[in-house]
């Protein structure tokens, strides 16, 4: 038997930070200094159980000057406030089909 935390702080996983949500097993993106491209995937694993991932948390690229483009997955349904302020390097977003709530402010100072 694999125990799990009721929540994982900020694990990582392939370069993107995760908070984890295990009685759901969801995932949403967390806090991280990114840059590049970076592609959110539908699903991670981590010890050995599957998670979706259903979010991009709050100012989870804040300030993420260096960040060039995003492409979000079918199973991402949220994208929090401020998710990506002052992403000023920020120049392509490609979001999956599922996406039904952008927060207020969430691409604030992108250009």
């Amino acid at each position: 038997m694999i125990l799990l935390p009721l929540a994982a702080s900020a694990i990582e996983i392939d370069d993107i930070n995760y908070n984890l949500t295990v009685y759901g097993k969801t995932a949403e993106v967390a806090k991280k200094a990114y840059q590049g491209s970076v592609i959110i995937p539908d699903y991670i694993t981590y010890n050995g159980v599957k998670f979706s991932v259903t979010g991009i948390g709050i100012k989870a690229f804040e300030g993420c000057t260096e960040l060039t483009s995003v492409t979000i997955g079918d199973n991402l349904t949220y994208i929090s406030k401020s998710a990506f302020v002052g992403c000023s390097g920020l120049t392509s977003v490609t979001m999956g089909n599922r996406v039904t709530t952008i927060a207020a402010n969430a691409f604030s100072s992108c250009i």
